[in-house]
């Protein structure tokens, strides 16, 4: 399992990535918040979760 923790803002979001047992993935980053972004975070989580199976 993935945990995606986001910090949600007007202008821009942090986003944090592990696993269910602490495994960190990926430490704090930030993207703003639009279309794009939001884009890119799904394909990076999909691509972390391809990786884990």
């Amino acid at each position: 399992m993935i945990l995606v923790s986001i910090d949600v803002a007007k202008d821009k979001h942090d986003c944090f990535i592990q696993t269910a047992d602490g495994k960190v993935l990926y430490k704090s980053f930030s993207f703003a918040n639009n279309y794009e972004s939001f884009e890119e975070l799904y394909a990076l989580k999909f691509s972390l979760a391809m990786t884990l199976l």
